[in-house]
């Protein structure tokens, strides 16, 4: 996985915003969209980021892989991901 080649991304208080530079849709992240994007761009395995998801904050393994899964499958949707 990697973020499309037309994406930016900037931190802005907390929060991480995705601008598609073609067509101007941005997408908001909170903090745990923010760490799972984090872990996207260092190239972890779903695993190790449910894992990162885990030791970050206080969910059950079901509920963070789900999670995960879930905010990749959107944004490969949406055209900010590419499998």
């Amino acid at each position: 996985m990697k973020l499309s080649a037309n994406i930016i991304l900037r931190d802005m208080q907390g929060e991480t915003v995705l601008l598609n530079l073609e067509t101007g849709d941005y997408y908001s992240l909170n903090q745990v969209g923010s760490l799972i994007i984090k872990c996207i761009e260092e190239n972890l395995s779903v695993d190790e980021i449910t894992a990162k998801v885990l030791d970050t904050y206080d969910i059950d393994e079901e509920t963070a892989k789900s999670d995960v899964l879930s905010l990749i499958d959107d944004l490969v949707k949406n055209n900010i991901l590419e499998v």
